[in-house]
């Protein structure tokens, strides 16, 4: 899902849970089979989502999403581009599995 203007608030804590709502812009989404964008049929559409966080541990700064995580990859379109020119560019660009698809010079390389 590609979105746009998200933001988060925060309920107070309840012992080790504290709960967030996420709230966005829904663009559109892009069907992972075919990279093909589908715009929101109403425009940019409000949405919420609330997570449960746990704190775990007093002794660490972890925290887990209860319950199932959440199924759908929220994007901002900048990101939701480059996923898409990877996913074209893997699948048009024989490699081996120890090849990395884009690959950045060493730092020895560079002229200074």
């Amino acid at each position: 899902m590609i979105a746009s203007r998200y933001g988060v608030s925060e309920t107070p804590n309840k012992g080790n849970k504290t709960e967030f709502l996420v709230g966005y812009e829904e663009l559109g989404r892009i069907d992972s089979a075919s990279m093909i964008f589908a715009p929101t049929n109403a425009g940019a559409t409000r949405q919420f989502d609330s997570f449960i966080l746990v704190h775990f541990d007093n002794m660490s700064i972890e925290w887990k999403i209860e319950g199932s995580q959440p199924t759908v990859m929220h994007l901002i379109p900048k990101a939701a581009m480059a996923y898409v020119l990877e996913s074209v560019l893997r699948r048009q660009v024989p490699r081996s599995e120890t090849m990395p698809l884009v690959r950045w010079p060493s730092s020895d390389s560079i002229v200074s």
